[in-house]
């Protein structure tokens, strides 16, 4: 285990924060669980780097939960497909979930085209254009 004030005692429980903070966790959550104080959690958001750690992390668990999303891609439209066609079925609890998981799959990439198209203005408005 390593002693509380090495960097690498500090570089865990910097990446806890991180993660804590990814699942949604309050300020007070966090404290409560890594045994901290709000202040001393404040310094940790304040060292160089967190910031961009933070969204990288955060942008990763979003990318991890749209790839597993799009992998049930096939099972949504079968799954509505089967409802839709069935004339017995009335397990709309199927079709609206089926029909939800379209919903964010196309939500999600009309987000990622628009991030591309911005991130297209930024480049072309740092170069002078």
């Amino acid at each position: 285990m390593e002693r509380p004030g090495t960097r690498n005692a500090r570089a865990s429980r910097t990446n806890l924060v991180i993660a804590l903070e990814v699942a949604g966790k309050s300020p007070g959550a966090i404290c409560r669980i890594l045994g901290i104080s709000r202040q001393t959690l404040m310094r940790l958001k304040r060292r160089q780097g967190y910031q961009s750690r933070f969204e990288s992390a955060k942008e990763s668990a979003f990318e991890r939960s749209l790839n597993k999303l799009n992998d049930a891609a096939c099972i949504f439209a079968e799954t509505l497909a089967r409802v839709c066609v069935d004339p017995k079925s009335r397990d709309s609890a199927k079709a609206t979930a089926a029909r939800s998981g379209f919903d964010v799959l196309f939500r999600a990439k009309e987000l990622f085209q628009f991030d591309a198209r911005l991130k297209k203005i930024e480049e072309a408005l740092r170069e002078g254009k």
